[in-house]
């Protein structure tokens, strides 16, 4: 984080119910968490941006890549809900 803090600003978000940040008001589904996360990057004066997620926030930066929203210039995934793991062939064949 400090080597990308030299030349980007950061934001952690937490979504609804995730982290920090609150319950959401009523039960929410994939596209109320993608549109929370659009309508608060909106608001944002930081242009390009690029997502690094990790989890459900992978789930939530697909949603939003697929827009093709002008200020997403890229998403980053780490341990992303639901992607396979790329293993070598011998693990692959010991499981």
């Amino acid at each position: 984080v400090k080597t990308l803090q030299q030349d980007c600003a950061i934001i952690g978000l937490d979504t609804p119910g995730n982290g920090t940040a609150p319950a959401p008001p009523a039960e929410w589904g994939i596209t109320d968490y993608v549109d929370a996360v659009a309508a608060f990057m909106a608001a944002q004066p930081l242009l390009p941006t690029v997502i690094i997620c990790h989890s459900f926030g992978c789930r939530l930066a697909m949603r939003l890549a697929a827009q093709r929203l002008p200020w997403l210039k890229g998403v980053v995934v780490l341990g992303g809900h639901g992607l396979r793991p790329i293993r070598p062939l011998h693990k692959q064949l010991r499981i």
